[in-house]
Formats: C-alpha cells, structure tokens, sequence
C-alpha cells in the first residue's frame, strides 16, 4: 500500500506537473557543443564526458514537496555531441545501439557504491600517471564525468539546504563524497 506523501507524488509526475520546469537545450547553446567538439577534433569519449558536464551544469535543482529520491532533469532531449555529417559518416561504417548518444554509461557501480565517488576518482587520478595516450583520455574522461556528477550533487544539497531539508542535505552530501 501507498503512503500519503508516494501518491502525492506519483500523482504529481504522471500528471507531468514536473514538465513545467523543462527547457530545451538549445535554448542554452548545448546543441552548438556538437559543432565545438568537431571543429578542435575531441575525442568522442571526451565529448560524452564533456557534454554530459555542460548539461549538469545547466541543470537547475528542482525538488518538488514531499521527494526523498533527488534528480528531475530539466531538459526536454539530450543534445548530440556529434555533428549531423559527423553521424552520417558514424553510421556508413558502424552500428550504434540505440540513439548512440549520452546512455549506457556503464562502469564498476559495485566498486563506487562501495567506496564513494571521492575515492573512484582517487584510483582514476593514480591510474592516469601510468596510462598510455588513448587510456589517459578515458580516464581523463572519467575523472571529469565524476566531478560534473559532483558538482550536480552539490546543486542539489545547496538546494536541499534551502528549503530547510537538512536531512536530505546531509545525505546529498554523502553521496557526493562517500
């Protein structure tokens, strides 16, 4: 059985009451990174890591009354990373899975749940020093996935923290770090 405060909610969002804070990312300049990315030649694992950071950073913290679980994206799509001639050319040669754009980022969770995000990064941050060319880019790749989801966190915590949710502030908190 529901609690009051889940049927509040699911009411809420099957009613798509949090579409009213949705934008599209062109509206932020995101779909012009593609066209960036291309034109200084990045390396495709960059552009995912990078342009997964510039859609956290544009993100705005919602929560809306009575969440406990935190993270409503803002966006209306996730813009590509890869330029429309980029993808042509992409697609006469390759099979990509599903849209091929931000998904099935996949890495060790067990390892991250266990020791926290600080600590992944730590491991990545040593690993770097030894990687040869095409290794330090993923890794680079990495460490600046974990510190956009950081940052997103943070938003979110400061958030949190002003509307008085100081319980749901320190576990943000925790998660950033821990």
């Amino acid at each position: 059985m529901m609690s009051e405060r889940i049927t509040i909610l699911k009411d809420f969002f099957f009613s798509k009451g949090h579409t009213v804070i949705r934008k599209d990312p062109s509206e932020l300049g995101l779909d012009l990174k593609a066209a960036e990315f291309a034109a200084a030649g990045t390396p495709a694992q960059l552009r995912s890591a990078e342009m997964l950071k510039a859609i956290l950073e544009a993100e705005e913290p919602a929560i809306f009354d009575g969440e406990r679980i935190v993270a409503t994206s803002t966006f209306t799509r996730i813009p590509s990373y890869f330029t429309d001639d980029e993808w042509k050319e992409l697609k006469a040669t390759h099979y990509l899975h599903e849209s091929g754009t931000l998904s099935n980022i996949a890495f060790d969770y067990k390892t991250t749940l266990e020791k926290g995000l600080e600590a992944r990064k730590s491991k990545v941050k040593a690993r770097i020093r030894t990687a040869d060319e095409e290794g330090k880019i993923f890794l680079e790749s990495i460490i600046i996935t974990i510190d956009a989801i950081q940052g997103f966190i943070s938003k979110y915590e400061c958030c949190a923290r002003n509307k008085g949710d100081e319980e749901l502030a320190t576990v943000l908190s925790n998660i950033r770090t821990n």
